[in-house]
């Protein structure tokens, strides 16, 4: 399962690096993110940062990797101690302790980006909000797996949440439906991946569908699937 909402790393199977045991350098194309990444992340950044490439342009000098701290305004140990988060373009992406949405440049987009590749995206949060930052909730096998499925093929296969592949989202699934499927759509919405359809996960996709403009009916279908699978 991703571990969205889980805000220790350690919990789920990473250790922090206080003297960068685990950190290697690392830049994408020609932007640097200056002390590196978790050595383990380097092809999972890559294929995120792919895509969100096409979307946003990033800028050197603004990009930021590895940081032994607590996280802002906290004790608790940033994902950016354990080499699991990057900023991009931090100039122009603020910090919003309070909330607040504040002025910045990243597109809509993003969030739903990160979520495919089992990325939490700070201008998502409710409080605080943390427009440059993003950061990963895969444990480490997830991870590997991850990776190799998609290493060969790129971005374009991942359709709408980590280990999805090219044809999947295809069943229409709803209230009591079961299978891969129904999985796929818990994990792009961050319910319980257990694999069956039954009322917190219906109350969700109500969610997204109102979110999105619409039908309100509780059923994945082609349209819902469609929005899904192309933001």
């Amino acid at each position: 399962m991703t571990h969205f909402n889980n805000y220790r790393p350690s919990s789920f199977g990473w250790e922090a690096s206080p003297n960068r045991e685990h950190i290697t350098p690392y830049s994408f194309r020609d932007i640097q993110f200056p002390n590196g990444v978790h050595t383990a992340t380097v092809k999972w950044w890559d294929l995120l940062l792919t895509e969100l490439n096409r979307h946003v342009t990033f800028k050197n000098g603004q990009c930021w990797g590895y940081d032994y701290r607590p996280i802002k305004g906290g004790s608790a140990i940033s994902f950016h101690a354990f080499g699991l988060a990057l900023d991009i373009n931090a100039k122009e992406n603020p910090f919003s302790p309070t909330g607040k949405v504040v002025p910045h440049a990243m597109p809509d987009v993003v969030g739903t980006i990160a979520k495919k590749y089992g990325a939490e995206y700070g201008g998502d949060w409710s409080k605080p909000k943390d427009f440059m930052h993003f950061e990963c909730h895969l444990d480490p096998n997830e991870l590997q797996r991850f990776v190799s499925a998609h290493a060969k093929t790129g971005p374009t296969t991942i359709a709408y949440g980590p280990f999805a592949h090219v044809g999947n989202g295809s069943r229409t699934v709803k209230l009591g439906s079961a299978g891969t499927d129904v999985q796929m759509v818990q994990r792009w919405l961050g319910v319980t991946p257990d694999g069956y359809f039954g009322p917190v996960t219906e109350a969700h996709v109500r969610a997204y569908q109102r979110m999105r403009g619409i039908t309100v009916d509780g059923i994945v279908g082609p349209v819902t699937w469609r929005n899904i699978l192309h933001g």
